[in-house]
């Protein structure tokens, strides 16, 4: 008889031999009257109130996130899952609980791609069925009539909706909504900007809210991974697929010996894979990385910039103080040309910075003149954008990063952008620096010439550096 456990497959966490829960009411709906059931209702907790209504019996693991978030005010939960754990089952109760349960609020279930957020769409419904049978058969209404269900949208008497929608690759369909629950499901596959431009915003009217992010992992960067390791803000369970009763740990063996060992680790035991051609380790970004730095009250020896050429691209503004602080101080989208070299004058005379160096590549090349005009051509310094000159600005900042010459002023942005980078060899045997498809490198592009500037400033004096 084989020895093997599911245990082997969940190091560190303490995995039941068999499904052991711990858990429960006993309350049987079918023996309860119309006001037995009004009564009880109330005095239930979230996981009691869904096995009532629902007839979900969490496994111990998923009844100890529904525990959390009930006793929390705002809830802020990253799920790193395995496969097979029920994340997607748990997440459409916690849906549907929360529509039946929270007056005038919307609840959205969102995912990158439509066909995920209607995935856990379905589970919610069909629970939210179950609990329109139980209702009824004491005379009680769930409260969403025939007429106001649809696939994607059920509205409530009480005012509020549950919705099923795609974030896309900006979620721009999303602006103008104001649900105070959100659940993202595979949310380590949607762009990062998507998460601080369009959900976050939904909560700022709400005093009480549930975000919600859940994914099997996708590299160990981005705004996913860092809700899940770095944000101590953030609730963050761990379900490798052993923790399910229902996984047979000799089905996950036999999947280990046929399953590349990067694609087992990530999609079984639901672990942060890093990529092996990312330019700047993640690691090295968060060791250089300091909540509590700033360069805004020092002087300082530099300015950059890297200005938006079109899409989503923003302006990012910087600079770097006399010890080194690097810090992120716009970033913004709708900034025109002239607002922007306007914002650098400024910042130039505030802080008595000697040099601009200006990415000359496309329309650089009017913002270097608009700032020679501004501030004299002895502080204005114009920089073409090559793969060469790219090359050399990056290994410039890779150094000054390893070696400790740099500190960041924490910038979520910055630091994910950063992460994200990577390099290839191009036929020439040139380094080619990239941001993944739908990423961004605005930051980063500050950040190199930044760095750039302050490295001729040791040898020359000073440098303000600006990037279009």
């Amino acid at each position: 008889m084989s020895s093997t456990t599911r245990g082997d497959f969940a190091p560190g966490l303490d995995v039941p031999a068999a499904d052991d829960r711990v858990h429960g009411t006993d309350i049987n709906p079918e023996e309860l009257t119309q006001e037995e059931f009004q009564d009880i209702l109330p005095e239930l907790s979230r996981p009691e109130r869904m096995q009532l209504l629902f007839g979900f019996e969490p496994f111990d693991y998923q009844h100890d996130l529904l525990e959390h978030t009930d006793e929390h005010d705002i809830v802020r939960v990253a799920i790193q899952p395995g496969r097979q754990v029920g994340k997607t089952l748990t997440g459409g109760a916690l849906a549907a609980d929360d529509a039946a349960t929270n007056e005038g609020d919307d609840t959205m279930i969102a995912a990158p791609f439509q066909e995920t957020a209607d995935e856990m769409m379905r589970e919610a419904k069909r629970l939210l069925r179950i609990a329109d049978q139980r209702l009824e058969a004491v005379g009680l209404s769930l409260g969403c009539p025939e007429e106001d269900r649809n696939k994607r949208e059920w509205e409530f008497t009480h005012g509020g909706r549950l919705l099923s929608r795609t974030l896309g690759v900006d979620g721009v369909g999303q602006r103008g909504k104001n649900p105070q629950f959100v659940i993202v499901d595979e949310a380590a596959y949607a762009p990062d900007a998507i998460y601080e431009d369009v959900i976050e915003p939904f909560f700022l009217t709400h005093d009480e809210y549930t975000y919600v992010l859940t994914s099997t992992p996708a590299g160990d960067a981005g705004y996913f991974h860092e809700k899940v390791e770095l944000d101590d803000d953030w609730h963050s369970p761990y379900w490798p697929s052993a923790l399910s009763p229902l996984v047979d740990p000799e089905w996950l063996a036999e999947k280990r010996e046929k399953t590349e060992a990067r694609t087992f680790q990530q999609e079984y035991l639901g672990q942060f894979i890093g990529s092996s051609d990312r330019f700047f380790k993640p690691s090295l970004v968060d060791d250089v990385s300091d909540n509590d730095a700033s360069a805004r009250k020092r002087d300082l020896t530099v300015l950059a910039a890297d200005l938006a050429r079109a899409g989503n691209d923003r302006t990012v503004i910087g600079g770097i103080d006399s010890r080194g602080v690097a810090e992120v101080f716009v970033s913004d989208r709708d900034l025109s040309l002239t607002e922007a070299t306007g914002r650098l004058v400024q910042l130039y005379e505030d802080h008595d910075v000697p040099t601009v160096v200006v990415d000359e590549t496309g329309l650089g090349a009017g913002v270097v003149e608009m700032l020679e005009s501004e501030i004299g051509e002895h502080a204005v310094e114009g920089v073409k954008f090559t793969i060469e000159r790219k090359q050399s600005l990056y290994n410039g900042l890779k150094s000054d990063l390893e070696n400790g010459d740099l500190t960041l002023a924490h910038h979520a942005r910055l630091a994910r952008e950063l992460k994200k980078l990577t390099y290839s060899l191009t036929r020439g045997g040139k380094t080619k620096i990239t941001h993944p498809d739908n990423g961004h490198d605005d930051h980063p592009d500050m950040l190199a010439l930044a760095a750039y500037g302050r490295r001729e400033a040791s040898s020359s004096g000073d440098v303000l550096a600006f990037q279009l």
